[in-house]
C-alpha cells in the first residue's frame, strides 16, 4: 500500500489548455493506441489472452459471437475501461448476478491475473477484453449501443504535452462512447487530478451527446460501489476524489452520410 506521500507526489501539476479542449483528433491520431501502435497491435495473428470469458473482437470472432449471446441472458451490460487486476469489477459483479460485465484492460499480465481471480470465484457474468476500447469495442457495436454503465476509474492522465493524444477524455472519445452507449445509460469517471476531472466536463459541456447527472438518487449509488484499488489507496491516504457522471442524452449520432 502506498502512504500518503507517494501518492501526492504521483498526483502531479496537470495543466491544460483551451486549445487542447476545442482541437479535433487528427487522422494520425487515431492510430495511436493505449497498449501500443496499431500496426505492431494487429501483428499478432494469436489472440495474446484465452478462455471462454475473453472477447477478442480483432482475432476471434467465436469469441464475439459468445459474448453477444450471453447479452441477451442479462437486464444490463456493463463495461469497465482500465479495470487492472480486477479489484472493481469483480467485487460488482459478484454483487450484481443480473447484470453482464465486460472488463477492458491493455496490460497483459494485469488481466491475466483478474482472469485467475475470476476463475477462482466462478462468475459466469464476466468478460474479458486486452486491448484499447478503440479498437476492440466497434465490432461488438454493429447491432448498436451495449452498455448500460461505463466506468473509467482513475484513468492515466498522460501528463506530458506530447503524450495528450493517449488521452481517453478528448473531443473524439466522448462521440465513439456515445455509439456504445444506451440513452439514458450513465459513464463515471474517477480520477485523483480535479484538473482532469475539470478537463473531462468542460468535454461534456461541448458534446451534445452525454450531459451532466443531476438525480441526488445517483449520486448516493455511486457512493454506494465498491471501490477499486487505486479508490482505497486514496481513501487510506485521505486524499480526494473527484467524480464526474455524465448521461447519455437522446441526441441521435450523425449517419455516415451526414458526418
Amino acid at each position: 500500500m502506498r502512504n500518503r506521500n507517494k501518492l501526492r507526489a504521483l498526483i502531479k501539476t496537470f495543466k491544460v489548455d483551451d486549445e487542447d479542449t476545442s482541437r479535433s483528433q487528427t487522422k494520425g491520431s487515431a492510430q495511436i493506441l493505449i497498449g501500443g501502435d496499431l500496426r505492431d497491435i494487429l501483428k499478432e495473428r494469436e489472440s495474446p489472452l484465452t478462455g471462454l470469458n475473453v472477447v477478442d473482437s480483432i482475432r476471434d470472432q467465436e469469441s464475439v459471437d459468445r459474448f453477444q449471446e450471453r447479452v441477451g441472458q442479462y437486464e444490463r451490460v456493463s463495461l469497465e475501461i482500465g479495470s487492472a487486476t480486477g479489484t472493481f469489477v469483480l467485487q460488482t459483479a459478484a454483487a450484481n448476478p443480473s447484470t453482464l460485465y465486460l472488463a477492458a484492460e491493455v496490460r497483459r499480465v494485469l488481466l491475466r491475473k483478474a482472469q485467475k481471480k475470476c476463475s477462482r470465484q466462478n462468475l459466469e457474468n464476466l468478460f474479458l477484453m486486452l486491448g484499447d476500447v478503440r479498437l476492440q469495442l466497434p465490432p461488438l457495436l454493429t447491432g448498436g449501443p451495449l452498455f448500460h454503465r461505463v466506468y473509467i476509474l482513475f484513468p492515466d492522465p498522460w501528463w506530458k504535452r506530447r503524450h495528450w493524444k493517449r488521452r481517453l477524455f478528448q473531443p473524439g472519445f466522448l462521440t465513439f462512447l456515445a455509439s456504445a452507449v444506451h440513452i439514458d445509460g450513465l459513464v463515471v469517471l474517477k480520477s485523483d487530478v480535479k484538473e482532469y476531472r475539470d478537463q473531462a466536463q468542460k468535454l461534456v459541456d461541448a458534446c451534445p451527446f452525454f450531459c451532466l447527472e443531476t438525480d441526488p438518487r445517483t449520486d448516493a449509488q455511486m457512493a454506494a460501489l465498491p471501490p477499486s484499488r487505486r479508490q482505497q489507496e486514496l481513501i487510506d491516504a485521505d486524499l480526494p476524489i473527484y467524480t464526474l457522471t455524465i448521461r447519455r442524452t437522446d441526441e441521435p449520432l450523425p449517419t455516415p452520410d451526414s458526418a
